[in-house]
């Protein structure tokens, strides 16, 4: 409706003026030299600044930007008009001729944010610059500045670590030896593995092992990741914790079974951690502690 009664505008418009056109452009000589009013936020800046333009009349696109003169001005029916006279019109890194046919972005405001996703980016120039810098077309990175969750994993794509992955890891448990007798009279380790992410996290049932023995396991557990962060700068934490489990009786009431938990220190005062960078940090590990060693894998399963 607004290009409709733009161009309505123009036959008005165009119908009072002297109709010589020197460089052919779309742009009577009289328009481009009296010229038209824009509004731009230029790159870091808050707020905008009005000013008048005028251009060329014998050059068809005064700033070869790839854009004729008419189709930065209003009278293209371009709802953000620009500085003939500029090829990025308000500084920010992209043309003007990429923010207007190629990604419909407006060309005189930094902050233009189609899709109100930015969280650690400021613009979609940002954006766009991301998407490139991992190897996306732009034809689909027009379609992607137009969605706030590419992935559709719940978390917007301007604090997503990864926007267009939804983050996941498989952990394979390969083997686990206890070296210590974790104080059991038994001298049997009840095993118990919990693996998080701080969001998420899975348990296995109880294993029974005797210490100093190689207990082989190929155990896989699949966990969903945290995927707040700076786009491509982020991590999430995953924690691996074997715990010795006992029972107690209490109070002489020996139907009241209470679990005692008992840390198996392999990796400093804990089992594993680590703040996980996907997928650098997906690889195999063998570790050693006090208490215990084990080996397992990471493996990236995001998609």
């Amino acid at each position: 409706m607004k290009k409709i009664l733009v161009a309505f505008a123009i036959f008005l418009l165009f119908g009072c003026i002297k109709n010589e056109d020197m460089d052919k452009d779309g742009l009577p000589d009289e328009i481009e030299q009296t010229g038209w009013s824009i509004t731009v936020i230029y790159a870091g800046e808050k707020n905008s600044v009005k000013y008048n333009v005028t251009c060329s009349p014998s050059r068809a696109d005064t700033d070869g930007d790839g854009l004729t003169d008419f189709e930065e001005s209003p009278y293209s029916g371009n709802l953000f008009p620009s500085d003939p006279n500029k090829a990025d019109t308000d500084g920010d890194g992209l043309t003007d001729f990429e923010e207007i046919k190629i990604f419909g972005t407006n060309p005189a405001n930094w902050k233009d944010d189609i899709d109100g996703d930015n969280v650690w980016w400021n613009s979609d120039y940002e954006e766009i610059n991301f998407y490139r810098g991992i190897g996306i077309d732009d034809e689909k990175i027009k379609e992607y500045i137009r969605n706030p969750d590419v992935d559709g994993d719940g978390v917007k794509d301007g604090e997503d670590i990864e926007p267009i992955r939804n983050l996941s890891v498989d952990v394979v448990i390969k083997y686990i030896k206890i070296t210590s007798d974790m104080g059991d009279s038994d001298n049997l380790i009840e095993l118990v593995i919990n693996i998080s992410s701080g969001i998420a996290g899975v348990q296995a049932s109880p294993i029974y092992i005797l210490p100093n023995e190689n207990f082989t396991l190929n155990q896989t557990f699949h966990l969903d990741l945290n995927d707040e962060g700076e786009p491509g700068n982020g991590t999430s934490p995953i924690w691996i914790v074997l715990y010795d489990m006992d029972t107690k009786i209490t109070e002489k009431n020996y139907s009241d079974y209470v679990w005692d938990y008992d840390t198996i220190n392999v990796y400093g005062n804990t089992s594993f951690y680590k703040n996980l960078k996907i997928p650098d940090d997906c690889i195999e590990y063998h570790i050693i502690g006090t208490e215990g060693e084990m080996g397992f894998e990471i493996i990236d399963t995001s998609f």
